[in-house]
């Protein structure tokens, strides 16, 4: 079974804006993995997008990513630019399909949309559970997405994600 890794925010900011919200990122094989939390500002999604490269920037085309975003409660408009510029590095770098995974919102629905305008380039499915997300991204071809599924120990953030949408 692959490994998963795990990566954290560094809360150390070189900007004097406080950090706004949370965010943990794993990898698996080629298997981006995102959870977010809270109300972001633009702080943490300018750090979000950094240490998305940073880690990002070993995967091999195609590779995906699965979003968790039932605990993430919108961005601040500042904050959307970041994300924007994020997904076309994603497309250059090879992101062929999305999975995203929340209740669905009608704000979190218009937000992604703002953030997230050149979906074509991309596979994108809309999730209410992990498992079917899991799922669907297994059968495109990305089997570290079942992996994960059944990793038993999962990071505690993680772990809420599943427990409150399972």
């Amino acid at each position: 079974m692959a490994k998963l890794k795990h990566y954290s925010l560094a809360k150390i900011s070189m900007s004097t804006e406080p950090l706004h919200g949370d965010y943990q990122l794993y990898l698996l094989d080629n298997l981006l993995i995102a959870s977010a939390q809270g109300a972001w500002n633009q702080a943490v999604s300018d750090h979000f997008a950094e240490d998305f490269k940073r880690i990002g920037q070993s995967l091999a085309a195609p590779w995906a990513h699965l979003v968790l975003l039932e605990q993430w409660e919108l961005a601040v408009p500042e904050a959307e630019h970041a994300i924007s510029e994020l997904q076309q590095w994603c497309i250059q770098t090879g992101m062929s399909h999305v999975a995203q995974v929340f209740s669905f919102s009608p704000l979190k629905q218009y937000q992604l949309q703002r953030m997230l305008p050149a979906e074509q380039h991309y596979n994108k499915q809309v999730f209410l559970e992990v498992s079917s997300a899991t799922q669907w991204l297994s059968q495109q071809g990305f089997k570290a997405a079942k992996s994960f599924e059944l990793t038993n120990n999962k990071p505690s953030m993680i772990q809420r994600h599943f427990d409150k949408v399972a």
